[in-house]
């Protein structure tokens, strides 16, 4: 493990001087142990032909992404009570408000923007805060997502430093790790971020004010997030896009069993 120590000083900052105790600390706490666990885990499946064979590098990638989501797997933990909490809040919303807003779509057939403002309204009357939702969201949401983003940031500046560290980083077809591979791994990664991205909305209750065009709006921003990756993975190293390829896979995974039991199981009748 001596070789590590040449690897383990802390992405440069540039001038941002006053950020340097932080950013160690930082890079200390979260990318040092990851460094090591990448550089260990090259070093053994160096030791095998299959895996030697294969690509020692892009399998360490594959095994660190899979620690940092089973490390993570309390914050995915929350997320999913708090999507419960927030699909039944909604539904029971919805289903005390279904005869109004019925009502409503009827009188309002054709006009988005008023259904929307009128069921606002009809919610103002009856109490109920409009935005007690987006709360819910993003309580359930954003903040473990920014609580994941210190790990998930560590782990990307691993990547990067071994992807140019000079050795040999085959991978299956790929040459090299460091290098873009320009369009197989960019659109499995994208598939797998599109997937994900179906599954989660999915889970999400249905809006009472969304009407077909709006749903087909949504339908449609689902896919820029996906193309966009596939866009920026096309430049980028190969070894990012196998980290987001697996990263998204395990998240589709994790996303379809809460769909497919979680969620059904919560709708069951006692």
């Amino acid at each position: 493990m001596g070789s590590i120590r040449r690897f383990a000083a802390a992405p440069a900052l540039g001038a941002l001087d006053v950020l340097l105790p932080a950013h160690a600390l930082w890079w200390a706490v979260f990318g040092v142990p990851l460094l090591a666990f990448m550089h260990g885990a090259i070093g053994f499946l160096a030791m095998f032909p299959v895996t030697l064979a294969i690509g020692p590098f892009g399998l360490a990638v594959i095994a660190t992404t899979l620690l940092v989501r089973f490390v993570l797997l309390p914050l995915s933990a929350y997320q999913v009570r708090a999507s419960l909490r927030a699909r039944r809040e909604a539904e029971a919303v919805n289903q005390r408000l279904a005869p109004a807003i019925a009502r409503l779509r009827r009188r309002h057939r054709g006009r988005p923007l008023e259904l929307q403002r009128a069921i606002l309204e009809l919610k103002r009357r009856e109490g109920i805060d409009p935005l007690a939702g987006a709360g819910a969201a993003l309580r359930g949401s954003l903040l473990p997502t920014l609580a994941q983003m210190p790990v998930l940031i560590a782990l990307y500046w691993v990547i990067l430093t071994f992807a140019h560290s000079g050795h040999d980083l085959h991978f299956l077809w790929v040459v090299s790790m460091a290098v873009p591979d320009p369009i197989l791994l960019p659109v499995l990664a994208g598939l797998a971020t599109f997937l994900l991205t179906r599954l989660t909305n999915a889970s999400l209750p249905p809006a009472p004010e969304e009407d077909e065009q709006t749903a087909a709006t949504r339908r449609t921003s689902a896919l820029v997030s996906p193309l966009a990756l596939v866009a920026f993975a096309h430049f980028a190293p190969a070894a990012l896009a196998l980290y987001w390829l697996t990263g998204s896979l395990v998240a589709a995974a994790q996303q379809w069993f809460v769909n497919r039991y979680v969620l059904r199981l919560s709708r069951s009748p006692a």
